[in-house]
């Protein structure tokens, strides 16, 4: 899928994909409306509840930089706003349906709420999420993807 990426740099990045060629490609709101947009309702180790999450799936994200065959058997180096960083398989994307969340219930993610940007599991749709392991792979502040 090819989008005009010029005119992304244009407003305030969101986030930024390094692909396995290094290609830096820049991510702002406007990208990440282009994109597919998904909805996923699930409960999460930090919330009561159901929480439903809209944002683009984690693969559409990733397609960007590459196909699945490429992408699938490499590892992702996840980065964010509070220098958390956390190294994930990339078939994470193809195994699960995965969102980088955008919205919470509706209302957009605040920064001091895990936003803007959230890496969300479906938790409730598979027993193997329900596990630390899984638990870690939600990066809240989600800022950069480098694919490895």
């Amino acid at each position: 899928m090819a989008l005009p990426l010029g005119a992304w740099a244009q407003e305030a990045a969101l986030l930024t994909l390094v692909a396995p060629d290094g290609r830096r490609i820049v991510l702002d709101a406007a990208a990440m409306d282009a994109l597919p947009q998904q909805e996923l309702r699930t409960r999460t180790v930090w919330t009561e509840g159901p929480q439903t999450f809209g944002g683009v799936a984690l693969r559409d994200v990733l397609a960007l930089a590459g196909s699945e065959a490429d992408l699938k058997p490499r590892t992702l180096v996840l980065h964010a706003l509070n220098d958390y960083e956390i190294t994930v398989p990339a078939a994470d994307a193809w195994s699960f349906p995965c969102i980088i969340a955008r919205s919470q219930n509706g209302s957009p993610i605040s920064r001091r709420d895990k936003g803007p940007l959230w890496l969300v599991y479906p938790r409730d749709a598979d027993p193997v999420l329900q596990d630390q392991r899984y638990d870690q792979r939600w990066v809240w502040q989600l800022s950069e993807i480098v694919i490895a």
